[in-house]
């Protein structure tokens, strides 16, 4: 018959072990007790480690994405305020140039009409160089140049002063997670057709034509009315203006009502993201939030073993032959 025999050290060393995994294990319990999650590192659990971090990855570009819509939304909201001044503005050039066209009033009575209408086309283009808050241009379609237009000594049969533009031509389109930032000034201040009438034409001198602006109409307009000239040609152009300026405000209504569109647009994109959001949120709670009532039974459980780790060592202390010959 074999007869066992176990050390009072290996006793002791198998207690302090024991002690110690029931401390660690304790230690985890309360901080994930009072972190409120099951997964605090990888370690704890591989797989909802790994799959809670590729949600976090999404919910991070979520966030870009809405805070890049927020951008495009205040830019778009500045675009559509910038056009309804614009608007607002041309409508008051508009009647300064029906008032001009009454045959009864004097030529310092059209001068002093002109010197008004210069005035609104220096505010309206004003407008047209407005800049969003990141100081980018609202006007500058692709891109280009800064400000989007640029008043320059005109040539040939061009007014005295001209309006170019110097963004790039073009408008980039809305996505599933982006929308515009700018829009294309070269068609927001356009006047399709202007009228034959001795109005300005942009001659390049390759021979080829630029479209013209709502600015060169005005000023070529205003200059027009300090000319003295008979009632028949002071009629041909008032007629005239008032037909380019109707089509510069049809263009801008056009352009305001799509920055309209994209704002609704807006919204709604807004609210797909924060369901994502909300989503992506309860996807990683799912993964690593901890059942307190599951976590906190776990606790006394451990505790109860830790306690009783402590008292198994005391009674291997006890047996220890120091005790007796101390």
């Amino acid at each position: 018959m074999a007869i066992n025999r176990v050390s009072t050290a290996n006793s002791y060393d198998r207690t302090l072990h024991n002690i110690g995994q029931r401390s660690s294990e304790l230690s985890k319990s309360q901080e994930h007790i009072s972190s409120g999650k099951r997964v605090l590192r990888a370690s704890d659990d591989a797989v909802a480690a790994t799959l809670a971090e590729r949600a976090r990855n999404r919910q991070l570009r979520n966030e870009a994405d809405l805070r890049a819509l927020e951008a495009s939304r205040t830019a778009l909201t500045q675009v559509e305020s910038a056009l309804g001044d614009g608007i607002e503005l041309t409508q008051q050039a508009r009647e300064l140039i029906v008032q001009a066209g009454n045959s009864t009033l004097s030529a310092t009575d059209r001068g002093i009409l002109a010197n008004q209408i210069d005035g609104l086309r220096d505010q309206l283009l004003e407008v047209a160089k407005r800049k969003d808050t990141s100081g980018l241009t609202l006007f500058g379609g692709l891109g280009g140049g800064d400000p989007a237009f640029k008043e320059e000594t005109g040539s040939g049969v061009a007014p005295d002063s001209e309006v170019n533009f110097y963004g790039q031509n073009g408008q980039y389109l809305p996505t599933e997670n982006a929308l515009p930032k700018a829009v294309d000034g070269s068609v927001a201040w356009l006047v399709n057709n202007p009228s034959s009438s001795g109005l300005p034409s942009k001659n390049n001198p390759d021979g080829s034509t630029e479209p013209n602006y709502l600015f060169d109409i005005l000023e070529e307009t205003a200059k027009k009315l300090r000319d003295p000239a008979p009632t028949e040609a002071l009629s041909t152009t008032v007629g005239n203006a008032l037909s380019d300026v109707d089509q510069a405000l049809e263009n801008m209504r056009m352009v305001r009502g799509q920055a309209g569109q994209w704002l609704n647009r807006a919204d709604s994109m807004e609210s797909l993201f924060q369901d994502r959001d909300l989503f992506h949120e309860q996807e990683i709670s799912d993964l690593t939030d901890l059942d307190l009532a599951k976590g906190y039974s776990e606790f006394q459980t451990q505790q109860l073993a830790l306690n009783a780790a402590l008292q198994s060592y005391a009674q291997v202390q006890k047996k220890s032959l120091f005790q007796y010959m101390a």
